[in-house]
């Protein structure tokens, strides 16, 4: 979905390990591959990066004019749309 590349995974995962915010184990259905988890820790994280970045937007957009509100709002069906389109595209093979 993040159209990530796999070594930045491992980077990813290799980092967030020794903070208890993923847990990695070996798959059920096959010993050479491993299942990744959120924590607790880890999803109470995300939890906090996601309410922090509503905060940053709730207190961004109150400094804008109402036209530039209204603007924005009347922007989110085509920036929804967008972004659906992004997570529809096919996977770039490289």
């Amino acid at each position: 979905m993040l159209r990530l590349a796999p070594n930045t995974i491992t980077t990813l995962i290799n980092a967030l390990t020794p903070y208890d915010l993923v847990s990695r184990t070996t798959a059920d259905n096959d010993r050479r591959a491993v299942a990744m988890r959120l924590t607790e820790s880890g999803e109470r994280a995300v939890r906090d990066w996601q309410s922090t970045n509503a905060a940053i937007l709730t207190s961004a957009s109150a400094t804008l004019s109402p036209a530039l509100q209204r603007a924005l709002g009347r922007a989110v069906p085509a920036l929804d749309a967008l972004a659906r389109a992004i997570d529809n595209l096919p996977d770039a093979t490289e």
